[in-house]
């Protein structure tokens, strides 16, 4: 893959300063090289594929991203828990409100979710789902839901997910949207992202999950001097570079990519 000049602005040198404030540009390069090296393993996310899936199918990758909060594992139990029956559960979920709240509890549970006691029925997450749950249905449904943001531009899908979804914050409703492909500019940064920023000499602020503008100021520049020299989107270098075998190249074989970061690929659509 070659590095594309015509999609590099030209800035002044004060501006060009402030457009590095944390990714140098020997920074930059290493990414871009690694980038090279990553896009082509992996596809790029499917633009739209949330108009492919079912409410049911919708509401459980809401729900995942409850899940991971704290570790992946428990998220990708749960997909694999609710793949063949998301549909049918969903149902069940609308038909029965007093029952709803021991029903996902019942699965995350199951599922192993950190931060949910069995002995807790009414825990922070459990109490998310239920909010999300009642969101998306008083929206008309998931797909609903989604169709609604879809009139929106990318900056208004993620602020309106990140505001109206309990538990999904910065780095969740990114995810969340690329996973879906509902958003190509944006980048879900992680703990797993700050190993391998720090690994090429980026010093990643303390606050860059917590601060919306230390979140897009990092994110901005790696949308300008990773992406665009690389002719690729946000979303396709995020996946490229949390594909397992990827990221052990970047920072290490001993790291474990489970530890690193927070994201699970995303029950949207079957057989994906």
């Amino acid at each position: 893959m070659e590095v594309s000049s015509s999609t590099c602005p030209t800035t002044s040198p004060l501006a060009d300063q402030m457009n590095h404030r944390y990714i140098s540009p020997k920074s930059a390069r290493a990414l871009i090289s690694y980038g090279q090296e990553f896009l082509p393993t992996v596809p790029a996310p499917q633009l739209g594929r949330w108009r492919e899936c079912t409410d049911g199918q919708l509401w459980t990758a809401v729900l995942c991203q409850i899940a991971v909060a704290g570790g992946a594992d428990g998220g990708d139990r749960l997909k694999a828990n609710l793949n063949d029956w998301a549909d049918e559960w969903y149902s069940r979920l609308l038909r029965g409100g007093k029952t709803r709240a021991a029903s996902v509890h019942a699965e995350f549970v199951k599922a192993g979710v950190r931060f949910v006691s069995k002995n807790e029925p009414a825990g922070r997450k459990t109490l998310a789902a239920l909010a999300n749950f009642k969101t998306l249905v008083d929206a008309g449904g998931p797909r609903a839901f989604f169709s609604e943001i879809d009139q929106m531009d990318e900056p208004g899908r993620i602020r309106y997910i990140r505001t109206h979804l309990r538990y999904v914050k910065h780095k969740g409703s990114r995810d969340l949207l690329i996973g879906l492909g509902a958003v190509e500019s944006a980048i879900a940064l992680d703990v797993r992202w700050k190993n391998i920023l720090e690994r090429v000499g980026v010093q990643v602020p303390k606050n860059f999950q917590t601060s919306q503008e230390t979140y897009e100021q990092l994110e901005q520049e790696l949308l300008q001097h990773v992406c665009g020299p690389l002719g690729a989107t946000g979303a396709h270098l995020d996946r490229a570079f949390f594909a397992e075998e990827n990221y052990l190249k970047v920072v290490g074989k001993e790291a474990r990519i489970s530890k690193a970061g927070f994201k699970g690929s995303l029950p949207c659509v079957p057989g994906v």
